[in-house]
C-alpha cells in the first residue's frame, strides 16, 4: 500500500483485554478494502499491551499504514468524533 490510504479502519480498544481476534479481522479488513487503521487506545500505560505492539509490528511488515492514538479516558463520542 504504497503512500497514505485515502480509507482508515477504526479500531477502538479500552484496557489491555485485547481479542486477537479482533485484530486478525481488522488488518484483513485494511487489506481487503486497501484501507489504513486507526487504532484509538484507551490506557494509563506508557507503552501498549505487548500483544499491540506485536501487531503493530505485523502492520508495519505488512505495509500497512496505522495511527495510534492514546487517551486515559475513551468515551463513545470521542471514537465518533
Amino acid at each position: 500500500m504504497p503512500g497514505k490510504p485515502r480509507r482508515f479502519i477504526l479500531l477502538a480498544i479500552k484496557g489491555e483485554h485485547i481479542e486477537p481476534r479482533l485484530l486478525s479481522s481488522a488488518s484483513g479488513l485494511c487489506r481487503r478494502m486497501d484501507a489504513g487503521l486507526d487504532i484509538m487506545l484507551s490506557s494509563d500505560d506508557e507503552k501498549p499491551p505487548p500483544l499491540l505492539e506485536n501487531f503493530i509490528q505485523g502492520l508495519q511488515q505488512d505495509g500497512i499504514h496505522y495511527r495510534l492514538t492514546r487517551q486515559a479516558v475513551l468515551s463513545s463520542r470521542e471514537i465518533v468524533r
